[in-house]
């Protein structure tokens, strides 16, 4: 792997950019169809421009995460395979089953994520860096920016222990990982759509909004 793969770099630039056009614009729909709060469209703007940078900036950082992990020799210290525990003879049940371990690998990166930002509102340092993600006045599924730092913070303390732990499920399922991306998108849109008492399990934007 070479230090700086710009076509890789691109290519990861350009995905992640895609998830985000498609679940940021479809909640945008939602806030201006369903408002809970009316915001400037400035806010719009500046949140397409602060994802773009966000994007490309982060798509560096990943890069340079993956190549000091393959020059430093990580590997996972343990493996677990939820595929292969969760399996059965039965092609109906080992759908279901193959659809729970991709839930299961989601929840166990959700895990790592808890705690950083568990770590980003009591650390002093840390706070001081997230307080740019709650200083946002006019939060909506576009304009919710963080600091610069938050793909740093984010390898060291949820990618490192997933590369430490490793998690498979064999192929994740779409469905599961459609549903965590519009969530992540849904937990700062300002429209009256929620998720009901569901937010109990799945935090959504009428929880996260007591958050900020």
């Amino acid at each position: 792997m070479h230090i700086l793969d710009v076509d890789q770099m691109i290519q990861s630039f350009v995905k992640s950019l895609e998830l985000v056009v498609i679940f940021a614009t479809f909640c945008a729909a939602l806030e201006l169809t369903l408002p809970a709060y009316r915001y400037s469209f400035a806010s719009y703007v500046r949140g397409v421009r602060n994802w773009i940078i966000r994007l490309g900036w982060g798509a560096l950082v990943w890069h340079l995460y993956a190549v000091s992990l393959d020059w430093l020799g990580v590997k996972p210290l343990v493996t677990i395979d939820f595929g292969a525990l969760l399996h059965s003879d039965d092609t109906i049940i080992n759908t279901g089953l193959a659809v729970l371990s991709g839930v299961l690998v989601a929840i166990a990166g959700d895990f790592f994520y808890y705690w950083m930002h568990r770590a980003q509102h009591a650390v002093p340092f840390l706070w001081r860096l997230h307080a740019t993600h709650h200083s946002i006045r006019e939060l909506t599924a576009w304009n919710c920016n963080h600091h610069v730092t938050e793909p740093l913070i984010y390898a060291a303390l949820v990618a490192l222990p997933l590369a430490l732990i490793h998690f498979e499920s064999g192929v994740v399922p779409v469905v599961a990982m459609t549903l965590i991306t519009f969530q992540a998108h849904l937990s700062h849109s300002s429209t009256r759509i929620n998720l009901g008492p569901l937010r109990y399990i799945i935090g959504d934007n009428k929880f996260h909004r007591i958050h900020h």
